[in-house]
């Protein structure tokens, strides 16, 4: 019966109510968990405003696009495994695009490298292709070659006709286009094989192509996810 008492009482290790990790890493999850809740209270408020036409909203980022095939669940038969040929060797070219929120449209361009260049050269080719009698609001995430010299002095150069966004660090689920880009690799390449770089970029650009046009099926409709 004592033992069972003393079961009973016995209380967990540490004092009640205290973390037992650092109050350093305790003030970053807050500040995090804050910083997300700010975030996305920024971008519900800008997004209705661009549902409305009030300004535009594009969300902009970078992926990569490899020769290797993307492998993604598929149907097969029972007892019988599906298996992709490689080429044995990989490739690579990557996409940096910007998803408008109001029409779901995608502007974009097929780059060889992700730096700062290929960033200010495409910032300026979106300001170029946007209507400029509305304000510009571009969500960006924190990619080192987004906060370089070159890169902040392209953004404060446009600064009166577009708008950035930061994303809270490490937060890409924030960040629409992410979606788009599974939707993209899961249509153009994945569980296919291609014995050239340039036939995964041709099929890319076809589904990127796709987006943009108002009649096709497959496009991604963003207002329906969200």
């Amino acid at each position: 019966r004592r033992l069972c008492e003393r079961r009973h009482d016995a209380q967990p290790i540490g004092r009640p109510g205290v973390c037992l990790s650092s109050p350093q890493a305790h003030a970053r999850k807050f500040a995090r968990q804050r910083c997300q809740k700010t975030s996305r209270c920024l971008a519900y408020r800008t997004q209705k405003k661009a549902e409305s036409g009030e300004i535009d909203l594009f969300f902009v980022d970078e992926t990569t696009i490899r020769l290797l095939s993307t492998l993604v669940k598929c149907w097969m038969k029972r007892g019988h495994q599906k298996r992709i040929p490689t080429p044995g060797q990989n490739k690579w070219q990557h996409v940096i695009g910007a998803l408008n929120w109001r029409t779901n449209e995608l502007i974009y361009q097929i780059i060889e490298k992700k730096n700062s260049k290929t960033f200010c050269a495409f910032l300026e080719h979106l300001v170029a292709n946007t209507d400029r009698k509305r304000l510009l609001f571009y969500v960006l995430d924190n990619v080192s070659y987004h906060h370089s010299q070159v890169s902040h002095a392209m953004i404060a150069y446009f600064e009166d006709v577009a708008v950035p966004i930061w994303l809270p660090t490490y937060c890409s689920d924030l960040n629409p286009i992410e979606r788009y880009w599974k939707h993209l690799k899961d249509n153009a390449c994945a569980n296919r094989l291609f014995s050239q770089v340039q036939e995964v970029v041709d099929s890319v650009v076809k589904v990127l192509d796709e987006q943009n046009d108002m009649t096709s099926t497959s496009r991604l409709v963003f207002q329906d996810i969200y």
